[in-house]
């Protein structure tokens, strides 16, 4: 049987790439839809307040902490795959839309990506898994990389990477939630299949050793870092962000490709390493 290999890396790569860059393109307009919203707000004399960094946190540990309690609890199995196919949904249409909105007008954002979910609720094709995972990425990240600093950026970084550790090798839920999202095809991340026919392949007939599954967050903290230096700095230098982001993603498949035996490895330390990286020199050194 046929295993995972450097065409499987390619293939992550490609997607990866693609997310970050469609990311920082897109958020200068995203960032102009946030102003108007907010214009909007206060003629209306509504409030419109930034979301602060403890808010932000506070949301994805309750975020967390409710896929967890799910994936264990067996009084739920039942619900499992609701609740996971629900928070697929939700997040892949609200990223979806504000990425396509950029590009089309908002009746045909929404038609587009109803037409797409429908799509792979029928036939889930990893093509259009990975489709919908870039442009609700590439979406939310936008959004949240301007709402932040790059140092604000950094601190979450580094705090979101010491939990991927923990998360994988001592509490080990994050395996738990991945192993429950791929039994419902939910799965918020980019799926790497072993080669490019795979692409085209239905995912809910793939075995879990066919493929390879890049988290959500592993593509969004990157992209939260390289939007917020876009924002404030320039392209050129979010551009260095991508790069090495990049090579922190050759980091961490090279970890894994190492092993003897193949376990799941916490993906997010060398990316975000990387990408730090890459944002001191674009900010001290370029």
């Amino acid at each position: 049987m046929k295993q995972i290999n450097w065409k499987t890396f390619v293939i992550e790569l490609i997607f990866f790439m693609v997310t970050l860059i469609l990311g920082v393109m897109i958020s200068p307009y995203v960032f102009e839809m946030m102003q108007s919203e907010a214009i909007y707000a206060a003629e209306g004399n509504q409030s419109q307040e930034a979301v602060s960094p403890l808010i932000f946190v506070a949301y994805f540990i309750f975020a967390t902490l409710l896929v967890y309690l799910v994936s264990k609890s067996e009084k739920l199995k039942k619900q499992r795959l609701v609740f996971f196919k629900f928070a697929f949904f939700l997040s892949v249409a609200v990223g979806g839309f504000i990425t396509l909105s950029v590009f089309l007008p908002e009746l045909i954002s929404f038609s587009v990506m109803v037409i797409l979910l429908f799509i792979w609720e029928k036939k889930p094709i990893v093509f259009i898994h990975n489709l919908l995972i870039v442009f609700a990425i590439a979406g939310i990240g936008a959004l949240v990389g301007t709402i932040f600093d790059p140092p604000t950026v950094v601190v979450f970084l580094i705090l979101f990477s010491v939990y991927d550790v923990i998360a994988v090798y001592k509490t080990k839920h994050m395996v738990k939630m991945a192993t429950e999202m791929i039994k419902t095809k939910a799965v918020m991340g980019l799926i790497a299949p072993l080669d490019f026919k795979s692409l085209f392949d239905d995912l809910s007939k793939k075995k879990k050793k066919e493929f390879m599954v890049l988290g959500g967050g592993d593509l969004a903290f990157p992209l939260f870092l390289a939007t917020s230096v876009s924002h404030n700095y320039g392209f050129v230098e979010a551009m260095v962000v991508v790069s090495f982001a990049c090579l922190g993603l050759f980091g961490s498949f090279f970890f894994f490709i190492i092993q003897k035996i193949k376990k799941p490895i916490p993906a997010l330390p060398p990316i975000a390493l990387l990408s730090i990286i890459g944002y001191l020199l674009a900010r001290f050194v370029l």
